[in-house]
């Protein structure tokens, strides 16, 4: 039983570990800036909504509560956040059962079902990021980055309020201007 508590425990922190390495440490999106971009987002019954790197899915359950037709699909690795969003989703009962929370990396997803997209990431990723938005995204879909804005593509419009992190609004069909580079042959 000690080895298997030990083992749980070592994979939790691995998973946190992963996250943090490859796209960002978990630091959930504050109340006050989660109800701002809920506000700003163009959420419509039927449509798809993606956050990579959900955690906890905060930002996900709060846009199905104020659009409960809304698809929303999280991503992310770190098992302690996306456990305690399948509680949130399961005790929801209905109310939430348009929200799907998956293990997964962010990078070997399929997006082009997206709508709306939501980043909170850390920026050493977002070269990689564009160029997969580039290649996948639909050209009215919404990306909303938070905090920090996406090198080399100027946002369609930014949302900065004192003591609250920026918000960047981006189109899918700006991501083509990512140059892509070429796949090695092997």
């Amino acid at each position: 039983m000690k080895v298997l508590l030990i083992s749980l425990v070592y994979v939790i922190l691995l998973s946190f570990g992963y996250g943090a390495l490859s796209a960002a440490p978990w630091v959930p999106t504050r109340k006050k800036e989660r109800d701002r971009l809920i506000a700003e987002l163009p959420l419509v019954e039927g449509k798809v909504m993606v956050e990579l790197g959900c955690g906890d899915a905060n930002v996900l359950f709060a846009a199905a509560d104020r659009m409960p037709g809304l698809r929303a699909i999280g991503y992310d690795v770190a098992i302690l956040p996306i456990v305690a969003a399948w509680l949130r989703k399961l005790f929801g009962g209905r109310k939430y059962r348009n929200i799907s929370i998956r293990i997964r990396d962010l990078f070997s997803q399929d997006l082009s079902q997206a709508d709306i997209i939501f980043v909170f990431l850390l920026p050493k990723i977002y070269d990689r990021l564009g160029k997969k938005f580039g290649l996948e995204l639909k050209d009215d879909c919404t990306v909303a980055v938070e905090a920090w804005n996406i090198p080399g593509i100027e946002p369609m419009r930014t949302v900065k309020e004192p003591g609250m992190l920026p918000l960047y609004f981006y189109e899918g069909r700006q991501f083509r201007t990512v140059p892509v580079s070429p796949t090695p042959k092997g």
